[in-house]
């Protein structure tokens, strides 16, 4: 899942540098989505980011639920652990290698319900 990660962090990065070209409605800015982002004044627009306090930040991480490291439920993760071992799969490095392996787990937990 890392490499996917990182394609994704990759497309983000590349996406928020470019430069959105002035369409015809003059309404619509144009620029670059990051400097847009950090310096509105420039488009004439404000700044809609509303400061939060520290303790409402520490609240809200108190009643989150983050993501574990592994990407589903313990259970199912071990068991598509098992059915890799057994067919000598490995993790995916592109996203069409995701999409097969997923395939492939997919038809053999099904077949062992």
């Amino acid at each position: 899942m890392g490499l996917i990660q990182d394609e994704l962090d990759d497309t983000a990065q590349v996406w928020n540098a470019h430069t959105i070209r002035p369409p015809r409605n003059l309404n619509v800015p144009s620029g670059r989505p990051n400097v847009m982002y950090a310096v509105p004044d420039l488009y004439r627009t404000r700044d809609y980011l509303s400061p939060v306090e520290d303790e409402h930040v520490q609240l809200c991480k108190n009643e989150c639920v983050f993501r574990l490291v592994i990407p589903c439920d313990p259970d199912v993760y071990e068991l598509c652990h098992i059915f890799m071992g057994e067919s000598h799969l490995t993790p995916p490095t592109d996203p069409y290698q995701a999409v097969n392996l997923y395939m492939h787990l997919r038809e053999a937990i099904s077949a062992s319900l």
